[in-house]
């Protein structure tokens, strides 16, 4: 169930790419290995970000320019917040 759920919010979204959905796919994944390995909540951030297996970046930005970051951050909020 929680697959069914997880993958049918990655489809539809028409300004994802392929690399987009790659990693969101991938990540929904490890999300769920954490969840039946019996990861506390609090300890998930952590793990994520030492994980080898998670990505990160999908792809950069295609430009420096200020519209260009604003749309990566807009898709990608938790990469952003995350750079702070």
């Amino acid at each position: 169930m929680a697959q069914k759920v997880t993958d049918a919010h990655e489809t539809g979204n028409f300004f994802e790419t392929p690399e987009d959905r790659k990693m969101d796919f991938n990540n929904n994944e490890i999300g769920r290995r954490y969840f039946r390995e019996g990861t506390a909540q609090k300890d998930i951030f952590t793990r994520m970000m030492q994980d080898p297996r998670v990505i990160h970046f999908p792809r950069k930005p295609a430009s420096k320019s200020v519209s260009a970051q604003i749309l990566f951050c807009f898709t990608h909020p938790s990469v952003c917040l995350a750079r702070r």
